[in-house]
């Protein structure tokens, strides 16, 4: 009896060890989830405005340019060749 009794004790404590670490671990992990998750969220909208601020707007404004000075000059050469047709 004592030779079965020492492992299987052994198992069983090992097995409630598991069984109640876990079960910290979970509880730990739920208390600290909505602070993880406000943080996420922090970190994604200050990424989402440095890059709107920095990135997007910018290269936005440098397109518009760019089509704004080609549409230009096309009405400029549409203007130069009806000129030089009359």
């Amino acid at each position: 009896g004592a030779m079965t009794a020492g492992p299987a004790g052994a198992a069983i404590g090992a097995a409630i060890g598991l069984g109640v670490d876990m079960t910290v671990n979970a509880g730990v992990s739920l208390m600290q989830r909505s602070t993880f998750e406000k943080d996420v969220e922090d970190i994604l909208c200050a990424t989402v405005i440095d890059w709107e601020e920095n990135i997007f707007l910018p290269e936005l404004e440098k397109i518009h340019g760019i089509w704004f000075d080609q549409a230009v000059s096309v009405l400029d050469l549409r203007t130069d060749s009806a000129s030089s047709e009359e």
